[in-house]
């Protein structure tokens, strides 16, 4: 970022003899031939800036609580900007630095009072599964998808097409859903748990909108994983599952539970359990295998959304420590390469 606020002062010289001024021009996204200086983020390839580039569009003024990445401009003023490397010069000066260090104690503490404060995972007496044979959950008290969350969930399952290629139906009411959805997870206790840490620590907008929008395009913002169409989301790979090569993803009870009662998936073997409410199996869904998977058994959305999204804000690409009712455990979370926004690529439990 240095090289790029040298190569922009250069620009400052040769555009000194021009007028023109980039306030209030820094999202420009193409070249404006009738202008006599330019303020796009190519203006320092080109040498074409206007006097006052770097004063408006290299700085973090007005802009230290942005959402995510934008592309329009040449350095980022976000929580997570220090993380990728792309921070303004200013940041640290004017929004205050990089976000507070998070450690594994913090993780432990914070993923244990997550549990501890879920109201709607079901109870031990509230489901069966059988790790012998071909069918996992043997029963399911389906009274608890009448809850809320649990509700709002189910509406999203159906939203996605598993096959990776195909791009998604991103519909109005599809967004309408999502949107229902993460209102819903918000009024419970383990969201807002989330949201006041991360606001703690620097991770999250101190707003509940900005939040909320944070989620959005964490987990429901479409990208491509084909190299094709805009065929994917973190939300659809892990919740609802993925066929590309096989089976991708598919980390989500829920919907395994509704697909092997309907007889669209075979549960194929048991890998292990890592602690009461993690199992490792193999598995097979629509004619297409999985040899190894892990999902959570038995937990609310509020709860794996939660603890999913404090891992992935936090470390991701690295094993992420946490405690379920005195139980040790890791979750392993990688963004999406290649696209910006950050957005989640997989999430799930390592066992």
């Amino acid at each position: 970022m240095k090289l790029l606020l040298v190569i922009a002062l250069n620009c400052l010289v040769l555009a000194s003899g021009q007028q023109g001024s980039c306030k209030d021009k820094c999202y420009t996204t193409g070249t404006d031939p009738s202008a006599p200086c330019q303020c796009n983020k190519w203006c320092v390839q080109y040498g074409d800036c206007c006097p006052d580039y770097a004063v408006y569009c290299l700085s973090c003024a007005n802009r230290c609580d942005t959402i995510g990445n934008d592309d329009r401009l040449p350095c980022q003023c976000n929580k997570r900007c220090v993380d990728f490397g792309d921070c303004c010069e200013d940041y640290n000066q004017v929004c205050g630095g990089s976000p507070a260090p998070v450690t594994d104690d913090d993780l432990r503490r914070v993923s244990e009072e997550l549990w501890q404060a879920d109201t709607n995972s079901l109870s031990e007496s509230q489901y069966t599964v059988d790790r012998t044979g071909n069918k996992y959950f043997t029963y399911v008290d389906e009274s608890a998808f009448s809850r809320p969350t649990f509700r709002a969930m189910l509406n999203l399952l159906d939203n996605y097409i598993p096959y990776t290629g195909t791009p998604e139906p991103n519909t109005p009411e599809h967004q309408r859903e999502q949107d229902e959805f993460l209102n819903a997870i918000m009024e419970t206790e383990p969201m807002k748990i989330l949201h006041d840490f991360l606001v703690e620590k620097g991770y999250a907008s101190s707003t509940v909108s900005g939040f909320l929008e944070e989620l959005k395009q964490y987990w429901f913002m479409l990208f491509t994983r084909s190299g094709g169409p805009l065929d994917s989301s973190g939300f659809e790979h892990i919740f609802v599952g993925e066929i590309k090569n096989g089976v991708s993803g598919f980390h989500g009870w829920v919907n395994f539970y509704l697909e092997e009662q309907d007889g669209s998936l075979t549960y194929t073997g048991d890998l292990g359990v890592c602690q009461p409410r993690t199992q490792r199996m193999s598995m097979r869904w629509l004619n297409n295998n999985k040899p190894i998977s892990s999902m959570l058994v038995g937990t609310s959305p509020e709860y794996e959304f939660a603890v999913y999204t404090l891992c992935f804000v936090t470390r991701a690409g690295k094993f992420c420590p946490i405690t379920t009712d005195g139980n040790s455990g890791n979750i392993v979370s990688y963004t999406m390469s290649g696209v910006t926004p950050t957005t989640i690529g997989t999430v799930y439990p390592e066992c």
